[in-house]
């Protein structure tokens, strides 16, 4: 993807002068390589660049850090309003295994922090989009995919929930107990 950190040593060395593909391969993540095979990425970065090539590359990294520099600015000012306005709640979510100041300032946001406008955890949870179905018959049910919902903040939950699951604590605990027993997708 544009923001990985392969992507711009490669884009920032094409746009200095390196152009072998030796060298830009040699630049790419080890785990990419892995994924996708040295003679792919290889294919991949070979060929000539002309001046007009390295022109169009340096305006879209420029383009890149400017879109970068505009998300710092307003997560910064994201931060600020919780800190301000909702200081106790902002510093408890933060007190959560993968929780740090992104995903508290993102959780505030979508849902806010009065939580009466959900009855229960059980609706705050199917508003989230994070509630599986279960559709029953004969008895017997049946597992399907999680429902539809905010989509923002289901995606940030789940990440926190990989970052919780890798920490050594009772998440961690939980995630190896279930670990042998469920995909591993549907394990968040």
């Amino acid at each position: 993807t544009i923001k990985s950190r392969s992507y711009q040593k490669v884009l920032g060395a094409i746009i200095g002068g390196t152009a072998r593909p030796d060298e830009l391969v040699k630049m790419v993540h080890g785990r990419t390589i892995n994924k996708h095979g040295r003679d792919t990425i290889k294919a991949a970065v070979t060929g000539t660049f002309s001046e007009i090539d390295i022109t169009i590359f340096r305006q879209i990294k420029e383009v890149i850090d400017m879109i970068e520099r505009q998300i710092e600015e307003c997560q910064k000012e994201l931060t600020a309003l919780c800190e301000q306005h909702f200081p106790e709640q902002f510093r408890r979510l933060q007190t959560i295994p993968g929780v740090k100041e992104r995903a508290a300032t993102a959780i505030i946001a979508e849902t806010g922090v009065d939580m009466k406008m959900f009855a229960t955890a059980a609706c705050l949870v199917g508003w989230c989009g994070l509630k599986p179905r279960n559709d029953v018959s004969n008895g017997r049910y049946k597992r399907r995919k999680v429902t539809h919902g905010n989509r923002y903040l289901r995606q940030i939950l789940i990440e926190i929930a990989w970052g919780a699951s890798r920490t050594r604590n009772c998440f961690f605990s939980y995630f190896s107990y279930i670990q042998t027993t469920v995909k591993k997708k549907s394990k968040m």
